[in-house]
């Protein structure tokens, strides 16, 4: 993996819960990290065929470890202010992460009319 291909910028999110002046608690999320990565989107490669068993998992992002966080399954990306969830974290030669993730929002856009 080249420093080349890891041009996107995305920040990993850690679930959080806030508390309103009413006392009233709500989900939020926390930046954990800000990163740059690589991003493959879901395409007919032997790579995506081996991967088959993540129906849902559309991109892969691939970024390096940091001593001082982790990524887990409830982590969230935030990649071009779209929300990925995290359906596989795979460790690779101790140095990089491999990501596999899904949108948590539909795609498209819906009129109403």
């Amino acid at each position: 993996m080249s420093f080349g291909l890891m041009k996107h910028q995305l920040q990993i999110l850690t679930p959080a819960v806030s508390t309103d002046a009413a006392g009233f608690h709500t989900a939020d999320t926390e930046l954990k990290a800000e990163v740059l990565a690589s991003v493959e989107h879901r395409h007919a490669t032997s790579s995506w065929v081996n991967r088959a068993a993540f129906t849902k998992a559309t991109v892969l992002f691939r970024f390096r470890t940091h001593p001082d966080w982790s990524v887990d399954e409830r982590n969230l990306i935030d990649y071009q202010n779209t929300l990925w969830a995290i359906d596989s974290v795979e460790v690779i030669g101790s140095r990089y992460i491999e990501v596999l993730a899904h949108r948590t929002d539909p795609e498209g856009e819906t009129t109403h009319g």
